[in-house]
């Protein structure tokens, strides 16, 4: 069980679906991380900023474990969200879904978005289970060049 910290732990349920700090709290206390106060400002910008938006950070600052996490917490939110995730190439495309799938398999409160039987469940792209027919998967990752 996740011992959340005093600013999450009241309504904790709550805090999930309504602030992306906690959320991102969860992913990365599951991952056996702590959660820098840099990582908080990117995560509260994320869920603030314009709507589109960018994060530059030196390496290290976790970018890559963060986005993840933005991702989930959309679908957490609304499952019939459909989102594309540009990466550098299509091996760092292919690791970023793997991550992510791993995720909705491993964290209890994600695992309602697994793929259904028939749902799009590839290494590229996949639907979540509550995501209603389309033609478009709920997760889509591609090299910059794809």
């Amino acid at each position: 069980m996740t011992t959340y910290p005093e600013w999450i732990a009241s309504d904790s349920e709550k805090k999930l679906y309504n602030d992306f700090r906690a959320f991102l709290w969860l992913i990365l206390d599951h991952l056996k991380l702590r959660v820098s106060p840099r990582q908080l400002r990117i995560a509260l910008y994320l869920q603030n900023g314009d709507r589109r938006r960018m994060i530059q950070a030196f390496r290290g600052v976790g970018k890559s474990w963060i986005t993840a996490a933005y991702v989930l917490w959309r679908l957490y939110r609304n499952p019939q969200e459909r989102i594309l995730v540009v990466s550098a190439n299509e091996n760092k495309a292919t690791e970023f879904a793997t991550f992510v799938r791993r995720l909705i398999n491993e964290v209890e409160q994600l695992r309602f978005l697994r793929p259904k039987k028939d749902d799009r469940d590839s290494v590229l792209s996949f639907d979540v289970g509550p995501a209603e027919a389309s033609q478009s998967p709920s997760v889509r990752a591609t090299g910059i060049f794809g």
